[in-house]
């Protein structure tokens, strides 16, 4: 009886780390591999993981980006435990490789992997590396990068493959579905990632009241949990009905692959993931990047698309209702704008960065 390979997969704390980790497991689950997954003690991945089936381990660790002076001094001692208690995960799993998705679980995981010569393999999903991956690339076997030219280090064994997909995106970017025809009105999908994007969700309100009791544009629009009753009640005293089924507003929408089979055009944020599942589907966008990293990784995300005229950047501070709406009517007026967009969309052999990943992750394991 042939051995089942285990994988350890760390990632946790965003949907854009955890979905293109969930398409590789899928892969590795489909070739016989065992998958172990560590994630945070207070991360949204175990909601996203509980109907999964994979054996779950948890660290005590969190970023510190925007946190007080007391987390930043503690952080040596977070690191350490979070360290010893990765040595206990290492210890029951024996992985026979080890898969890092970048962000801070990774961090803990990664030095393990390092020190007890476990082949680790990384995937660095942004246009720009985040702190983790930067650290961890000249110990990995093998790092794929989402984006050419993310990693410049001749030191690193570098693969570009493009950001794993779900497969119900890759099933829709095959079959090309390209824009729909026109009936005279503009399906605009809304979303600002898993955790929602407070500075999109205050100005669809009132973009929406301008397009008032007009059949020229329906919305759907992801709010993010926090955010939603906010919303909706914003959406109230804007005198925008909810009822009348040209504004659908959700805390989050399940089947996304649907929801951009829908949409005409797309105005979210410029997550990794994001960007890469337009980019696929050629669907046009209107990106407004997170403005506070402070390697500006969703402009750089968003700019890839943008230099190849598939994609609009407005930067936050220049976010308005007027001025989505400017857009939207451009598009209202001229078709073609949108169709030259869609046009550019990414040639197919980014799609199967979840196979290759996976494939050498089963090579190392092997090994």
């Amino acid at each position: 009886m042939v051995k089942k390979r285990r994988v350890l997969i760390m990632a946790a704390g965003t949907g854009g780390h955890v979905f293109p980790a969930l398409a590789i497991a899928e892969q590795l689950a489909l070739k016989g591999a065992e998958i172990h997954w560590m994630v945070t003690r207070r991360g949204m991945e175990a909601d996203l993981l509980a109907n999964s089936g994979y054996v779950l381990h948890r660290v005590t660790v969190e970023g510190l980006k925007g946190k007080g002076i007391f987390k930043i001094m503690s952080a040596p001692l977070m690191l350490c435990k979070a360290v010893y208690e990765s040595l206990k995960i290492f210890w029951v799993v024996k992985p026979d490789c080890v898969l890092g998705m970048g962000g801070f679980v990774s961090g803990p995981g990664g030095m393990v992997s390092v020190f007890l010569r476990k082949p680790l393999v990384l995937h660095e999903q942004n246009a720009v590396a985040g702190f983790t991956n930067k650290i961890l690339a000249k110990y990995a076997y093998m790092v794929f990068e989402s984006f050419p030219g993310t990693f410049n280090d001749s030191k690193v064994n570098l693969q570009t493959v493009g950001n794993p997909l779900r497969r119900s995106i890759i099933d829709l970017a095959i079959k090309d579905v390209g824009l729909r025809q026109w009936d005279h009105s503009i399906r605009l999908l809304v979303l600002g990632g898993s955790q929602g994007a407070r500075a999109i969700n205050d100005v669809l309100p009132t973009l929406c009241s301008q397009f008032n009791g007009q059949t020229n544009l329906l919305v759907r629009h992801q709010t993010g949990q926090v955010d939603f009753k906010e919303t909706c009640a914003a959406y109230s005293s804007a005198g925008v009905d909810l009822d009348n089924g040209h504004v659908l507003c959700t805390p989050f929408i399940k089947d996304i692959a649907e929801a951009y089979a829908w949409a005409d055009v797309v105005l979210c944020r410029s997550g990794a993931s994001t960007c890469s599942e337009i980019a696929a589907l050629g669907l046009p966008a209107i990106f407004v990047p997170y403005p506070f990293h402070a390697d500006r990784q969703q402009f750089h995300n968003a700019q890839f698309l943008v230099e190849k005229r598939a994609a609009i950047l407005v930067p936050q501070q220049e976010l308005t209702a007027n001025r989505i709406e400017e857009l939207l009517r451009s598009f209202e007026v001229d078709h073609s704008k949108l169709n030259k967009m869609h046009s550019q969309k990414i040639e197919t052999n980014f799609l199967a960065a979840d196979q290759i990943i996976a494939e050498y992750c089963l090579e190392r394991a092997n090994a």
